[in-house]
């Protein structure tokens, strides 16, 4: 039992433990806002619209080893072309210890992980926006932000559930309180 209380005493532990969370709480909104803005841009059918989107969800088929493997070269601070564009903004020789530095590391992983997890939510946005009845998208602004409200709250938690909201019953519903015309 002391080692237990000697454990949670310890701050290495809670450090540990909060870094995950931290790093969950700056990437996840970031790749949530990043995603809705190309889902947005890409909601209208525009010309090569399936290209376009089929390069945009590279990064998430990559295996994470792959991307990983080339985050590092990227990183890199003697050849990578990260440091090469810092320093050619900087207009000196920027040798950036982007995986060693523990100022730096932090960001480095972040933006890896935005890079390859965007996508994800980009696909997930792209379908719930999809989703939605045009004539409902349609009318004000106070109407849209609370169609986009309701497309964030409930369409992907559905999607991911299985349910995709397809209704294979044609008749009716009675509403359950919810302001658009999706049918949840």
């Amino acid at each position: 039992m002391r080692n237990y209380a000697l454990l949670f005493n310890d701050t290495r532990l809670w450090s540990r433990c909060c870094t995950p969370l931290i790093f969950t709480a700056i990437a996840l909104p970031i790749e949530l806002v990043l995603g809705l803005w190309m889902a947005q841009l890409f909601i209208d059918h525009l010309p090569g619209r399936q290209i376009f989107i089929a390069l945009l969800v590279l990064p998430v088929v990559i295996s994470p080893i792959v991307a990983g493997a080339t985050w590092s070269l990227m990183f890199d601070n003697r050849y990578g072309p990260i440091n090469q564009v810092i320093g050619w903004l900087a207009r000196r020789e920027a040798t950036l210890l982007w995986t060693i530095s523990p100022q730096l590391v932090y960001p480095a992983i972040l933006a890896a992980e935005v890079w390859q997890w965007t996508p994800f939510m980009f696909l997930l946005l792209l379908a719930a926006l999809s989703a939605v009845d045009p004539l409902a998208a349609r009318g004000g602004g106070h109407r849209r932000r609370r169609l986009l409200a309701h497309v964030l709250a409930h369409r992907p938690a559905r999607d991911l559930a299985g349910d995709g909201g397809g209704d294979p019953d044609p008749r009716p519903r009675p509403r359950s309180g919810c302001s658009t015309s999706c049918g949840c």
